[in-house]
């Protein structure tokens, strides 16, 4: 999870993952050789308002658990997580003055901060779900950055509602890891490996709780917040809604407040249209899915919104050339 709110380039803040080289070294080993390794400068970590590609960073996570043999290397760079480590969104995110406000700040703030990736807030039942998705996932490392993103949507709940608060289950998109009791006892709840999202789930009543700690405040230096191009905007929408319901240009258009011909005007203009953003949201989404984790193929179908697995099936094969099966095979990891 990042916190800049300039850069609108696939790449994340350097704060977020700020610890990185102190972790490496307590951990007995050289971040010097382990940067080098990953093709990334360690002067990037100079200063936390740097940026690190996303790609790189996903590099340097899979590194880094090469070299120190810590598969919760992500967990271990959240453990430390304060709302100052996002920056000015997480100052402003923090403010609430509640849990649901709070949270649909970050929200909010992240669809101007970065095209890398974004929160996720969504409520079924009397189960609230905050989780994090990358825009592209299917690149070396990416595990280690959900992992972490994930660590710090953790740790951001407890600041936000005190030590009472705990998580009825973590879902993670990773496979199980051979070892699996650091994850465990990072989060101290119920870990649902191969899932079909990276998401943090927890009682919806602590959504109406007042935010416990409030204690920083926007300076009136700070920067403004860009915006985003409106592409980045529908892919949001299709990505926070992905996997609850029918999918389609009326309901975008509707949920951003628009009709559906000024919807295909705004995207024309970029050269891209609803059901090419749709499709890619979809296609990026299952890439991960199916390399990252072994959910079964119907699982992922049923969460992407299809409402059965040869619809899925068609509609992969078509994008990529292969069906989701043989994809899988032939991108399949060659360790965990």
């Amino acid at each position: 999870m990042d916190g800049g709110i300039t850069d609108h380039s696939a790449s994340f803040r350097v704060g977020s993952s700020f610890l990185l080289p102190q972790l490496i070294r307590s951990l007995g080993h050289s971040p010097e050789a382990v940067f080098e390794a990953a093709g990334v400068d360690l002067a990037l970590y100079d200063h936390p308002e740097n940026r690190i590609a996303v790609e790189d960073l996903g590099k340097l996570f899979a590194c880094s658990s090469q070299a120190t043999g810590r598969p919760d290397i992500g967990l271990l760079i959240a453990e430390d997580f304060r709302p100052l480590g996002l920056g000015l969104v997480g100052v402003l995110a923090s403010e609430g003055p509640d849990v649901r406000t709070a949270l649909n700040n970050l929200v909010r703030l992240l669809q101007h901060n970065t095209l890398a990736g974004y929160p996720t807030v969504s409520v079924s039942g009397r189960t609230a779900a905050c989780g994090f998705d990358l825009r592209h996932s299917d690149f070396a490392g990416a595990n280690f950055i959900l992992d972490g993103a994930i660590g710090i949507i953790f740790h951001l709940m407890q600041w936000l509602c005190g030590p009472f608060w705990s998580p009825e289950e973590v879902h993670l998109s990773r496979r199980t890891p051979t070892n699996p009791r650091p994850f465990q006892d990072f989060f101290g709840a119920p870990i649902r490996f191969s899932a079909t999202e990276d998401a943090v789930l927890f009682s919806a009543d602590w959504l109406a709780s007042p935010v416990v700690r409030e204690e920083h405040r926007r300076k009136s230096n700070s920067p403004e917040i860009a915006a985003a191009p409106f592409s980045e905007f529908v892919r949001r929408q299709v990505a926070i809604g992905l996997g609850f319901g029918p999918m389609d240009a009326q309901i975008i258009a509707k949920e951003l407040g628009m009709s559906r011909r000024h919807l295909f005007r705004r995207l024309a203009v970029e050269g891209t249209t609803c059901q090419e953003v749709i499709d890619d949201v979809k296609f990026s989404r299952a890439r991960h899915l199916l390399e990252a984790g072994d959910a079964p193929i119907a699982d992922i179908a049923f969460a992407l919104g299809y409402p059965d697995q040869s619809s899925f099936t068609r509609a992969f094969t078509r994008w990529s050339g292969a069906p989701p099966s043989a994809w899988r095979k032939r991108n399949w990891p060659k360790s965990p």
